[in-house]
């Protein structure tokens, strides 16, 4: 199950998670910077990966909430404007069990927040 790391997250953080045995990809892997929310939200729905993003607006734009529906990806969305990067990476360690927790157990597409302290994950409407 691969977990993909919007462009808004550092490839760093990707590449830790990997480096820990974790299935994980960050856009820059596979698309190029910029490359619009979604062409890239249609390749990992079809391949049945899992989104980590930043960007809360994804459920409400039209193109990228109906990309969401459509190609059925699962969102998890991490609240928290202007984090350091520590504070980010505790952020998502301190959750990373509940992703994996729900990307197994919820059929997508489905979105969730995640506080910025990685302790509450919620289940959000895609609007």
């Amino acid at each position: 199950m691969r977990i993909f790391f919007d462009e808004n997250l550092g490839i760093q953080l990707s590449n830790g998670l990997r480096e820990f045995g974790e299935d994980t990809s960050h856009l820059l892997d596979h698309f190029a910077a910029g490359t619009p929310d979604e062409i890239w939200l249609e390749v990992i729905g079809q391949r049945g990966w899992f989104l980590i993003t930043t960007d809360k607006h994804i459920r409400r734009r039209p193109l990228e909430r109906d990309a969401l529906k459509k190609y059925k990806v699962g969102a998890f969305f991490l609240l928290g404007k202007k984090m350091g990067r520590w504070d980010r990476i505790r952020q998502v360690v301190r959750v990373w069990h509940k992703i994996l927790d729900k990307a197994v157990s919820d059929r997508p597409p489905f979105a969730y927040q995640i506080d910025r302290h990685g302790t509450d994950i919620t289940r959000l409407p895609i609007d």
